[in-house]
């Protein structure tokens, strides 16, 4: 039975091969018939066999496993039926002495990637030959390579390192020695590590809310070891310090400490790593607005406007959420203008077989916010079901828009927010704060949807105050200012 199950499993190798681009495969083709990593023709022979006839195109069954033998082993006696259990063994020994040169194969073109490991490894070789000429001629390469990788302090680390194993060695340690520069770069590693795990943390907690993830770097940097770090000489440091903070502390005083060290920092980052930035000040932004603090619509208009000026709104590649993000808060600044000017701008990076159904329910919610419901409708109307975060908020926009056509209270409409809240509940796809924010506001306007038509009994006042004490409620200026024209 066991021999069973493992035919059943793909092979190690046929899995990596698979993971191989053509020039990869190429290189490896290179490495294995080379005989300083390979003598054995049974091998070379099993990896022309298995790109020609295997990976990308069959699964490994036994009667693959035979043609396979067969084909390699063409010079032994052919398998009948099924392969014995010396063949396999024998089959086995090549695949798996083939797993290992494929391993070695991607070790050494990662190597060659990795200025770090790659110099690393080469000036410890060099100075266990007491080669210091040429160990002094590539640490001044990748010194020079350090110079434009400013916040990599693993590779600074690694340079003082070898330099003081080079001192050592040679002896040159009595006349001068790096043990402090060894010590600041380590705790430069170090800090900036512990910074790059946090940050991560953060991402995780999002997805995990119960998990207890180590936030102790707000404790660490007020000790002086590492508080001299963070005076302005390492400002993306600091930077990505100010991020965490921002994250943690949810204050107005950290927004603004962190957009100010963004700007000042800018120059400084590549592009990629500026929209993730930015990316972090939306998300707080958002956040703040979840919370009720509408304010911050502006702050999020003027964000995207300095992104569309460096040209950092379209480097997502689905562009989804963020063109839907531009609009939203866009409307809720009263920048309508600016908003259809985005659309018309951005739509077509989206993708194509999207394009359509987002551009609809943009200009949708746009004519909704610009009080033409029936138009908001009819956009709606053709907007397909295509993600689930865009459905329920089409969902929402269509029923906020019969909310403010119908004159009476109908049981569809009622339906429509029951089955909205089961969505949203029973979908793992949201955060805890998203289910929340939907459940509070679907709750709240149901009720206010009942007492608009003479069928809720729950007095407005309480609503309002149901709506101000939710911490996390979306929709909040809306739901308050259909209460009060109730009121009317």
């Amino acid at each position: 039975m066991i021999e069973n199950n493992r035919e059943k499993i793909p092979y190690l190798v046929v899995e990596l091969l698979e993971s191989f681009s053509a020039k990869e495969l190429k290189g490896l083709q290179k490495i294995v018939s080379c005989t300083y990593f390979n003598t054995d023709r049974y091998v070379l022979k099993l990896l022309e066999v298995l790109v020609k006839k295997v990976i990308h195109q069959t699964d490994i069954n036994q009667l693959i496993q035979l043609r396979l033998y067969n084909k390699v082993f063409s010079d032994l006696p052919a398998a009948k039926k099924e392969l014995k259990q010396k063949q396999k063994a024998i089959l086995r020994s090549k695949i798996s002495s083939l797993t290992r040169l494929a391993e070695r194969f991607i070790t050494i073109e990662a190597l060659e990637k990795s200025d770090i490991h790659n110099y690393d490894l080469k000036l410890n070789a060099l100075i266990e030959k007491k080669q210091y000429r040429l160990f002094l001629k590539n640490l001044r390469k990748v010194e020079n390579i350090s110079e434009d990788k400013q916040d990599d302090f693993d590779l600074k680390y690694k340079i003082e390192e070898q330099r003081l194993n080079y001192l050592a060695k040679s002896g040159e340690w009595l006349k001068q020695d790096n043990l402090n520069e060894v010590m600041r770069s380590l705790d430069l590693r170090y800090l900036s590590t512990k910074l790059w795990n946090t940050a991560n943390a953060l991402a995780f907690q999002t997805r995990k809310p119960q998990h207890n993830y180590d936030f102790s770097i707000l404790q660490l940097i007020d000790n002086e070891v590492f508080a001299k770090y963070l005076n302005g000489d390492f400002p993306l440091l600091s930077l990505q310090l100010a991020s965490i903070q921002l994250s943690l502390k949810q204050t107005n005083n950290a927004f603004t400490h962190f957009i100010n060290l963004l700007r000042q920092s800018e120059n400084l980052i590549s592009k990629e790593v500026l929209e993730g930035y930015y990316t972090i000040a939306l998300n707080f932004c958002i956040r703040m607005i979840k919370k009720g603090k509408t304010k911050f619509h502006r702050s999020i208009v003027n964000l995207y406007e300095e992104m569309d000026k460096k040209n950092l709104l379209a480097t997502n590649v689905s562009f989804l959420e963020r063109i839907r993000s531009i609009v939203v808060h866009g409307c809720r600044a009263n920048e309508y203008n600016w908003v259809l000017q985005k659309i018309k701008k951005y739509s077509p990076y989206i993708k194509e077989n999207y394009r359509v159904d987002v551009e609809n329910f943009n200009l949708g919610y746009l004519a909704f916010q610009q009080n033409n419901y029936q138009e908001a409708i009819n956009y709606l109307l053709e907007v397909n079901n295509f993600q689930k975060s865009y459905d329920i908020d089409k969902r929402m926009l269509t029923l906020k828009s019969y909310y403010e056509l119908e004159k009476h209270y109908t049981e569809p409409t009622a339906q429509l927010f029951r089955s909205i809240e089961a969505f949203v509940l029973n979908n793992k796809q949201y955060t805890e704060v998203d289910r929340k924010v939907y459940k509070n506001t679907i709750r709240i306007f149901y009720n206010v949807y009942r007492y608009k038509h003479g069928v809720g009994k729950i007095a407005l006042d309480k609503l309002k105050q149901q709506v101000e004490e939710a911490e996390y409620i979306g929709s909040k200026t809306w739901l308050i200012k259909k209460i009060e024209e109730l009121r009317k």
